[in-house]
């Protein structure tokens, strides 16, 4: 399962800015669009671990050119979903998860050195 904070340093990843408001707790966010949130507003970030469709509109196409992504289904061993991140320079960097999300977000979390 992904934490609060790897969603966050994935959504870092992906060119989202964090600045503290005046307003104690809250955090203000600007999509990498220039759209602005205030948290705690369910918007704020998009929830990746759940959300394939937010992985490939805001992580995929901050991959480094010449990178390939492999992701396949039913895997032999019922993990489910396998995904590699790699090509050119970038090692290999495989997860298996239940969820395609998450095999992916993991992924990309092990590409940047995050786990």
């Amino acid at each position: 399962m992904i934490t609060p904070e790897q969603n966050r340093k994935l959504a870092e990843w992906a060119g989202f800015k964090f600045y503290q408001p005046i307003e104690e707790g809250a955090i203000d966010v600007i999509d990498p669009e220039g759209s602005a949130y205030l948290s705690p507003s369910k918007l704020a970030i998009p929830d990746f671990y759940n959300d394939l469709n937010a992985c490939f509109r805001w992580l995929v196409p901050n991959f480094p050119s010449g990178i390939r992504l492999m992701m396949l289904g039913q895997l032999r061993n019922d993990k489910g979903y396998f995904c590699s991140i790699g090509g050119g320079y970038l090692a290999y960097y495989y997860t298996e998860s239940y969820k395609p999300a998450e095999a992916l977000c993991l992924a990309i979390l092990k590409m940047i050195g995050e786990t």
